[in-house]
């Protein structure tokens, strides 16, 4: 904390926020408007999400971030697919092989199947990498397989008493003042 405040000093800066550092103000106002509540912390893991090198797991209770993931990469033709779902193999081993994006939504293990893409083990196609795998769970509980929660970046979007307070400020100043 010292070493921020000595390096504001020189830098002629007020106060460092990070949020402000690793995004703008104009990219968290596009996350918004594709369904990222405003609080402090949605936006901190959406900070997390999208400059992460890792493959992402998300604990997801009030599905807020599957919104959010699902409008934002909308543009890149992103692959949604359920955890359960009899197709998750076919379309997980075509996002592999295509380096896709992909949503597994509905986690609440992660398939053995999936764990080498996980580590890195697997052949780059044609000289693509752009596989970018999202899992998103709706429960609140974190990973404990350690062998799993080491390959990936885990992102917390349950709601604590500060994010709602947040999430409820901003909506009644929707609601009173929307041109705000």
């Amino acid at each position: 904390r010292q070493k921020i405040e000595q390096w504001c000093q020189l830098t002629g800066l007020s106060q460092f926020s990070l949020t402000q550092f690793l995004s703008s103000e104009r990219q968290q106002l596009q996350w918004q408007s594709q369904g990222l509540p405003a609080d402090q912390l949605s936006v901190e893991n959406a900070i997390i999400i999208t400059t992460s090198n890792q493959k992402v797991y998300v604990l997801d209770p009030s599905s807020a971030a599957i919104t959010w993931l699902k409008n934002s990469l909308a543009e890149d033709n992103v692959e949604v697919v359920s955890a359960s779902s009899p197709r998750f193999h076919t379309t997980f081993d075509l996002a592999v092989r295509f380096g896709k994006k992909l949503i597994i939504q509905d986690v609440d293990s992660v398939d053995a199947a999936v764990y080498p893409v996980l580590r890195g083990d697997k052949v780059q196609q044609d000289g693509r990498n752009s596989l970018r795998v999202y899992h998103v769970s709706r429960s609140a509980l974190p990973l404990t397989e350690p062998h799993i929660a080491a390959v990936l970046c885990q992102v917390n979007f349950t709601t604590s008493a500060a994010s709602l307070t947040q999430q409820l400020v901003q909506a009644a100043l929707r609601q009173e003042k929307p041109q705000l």
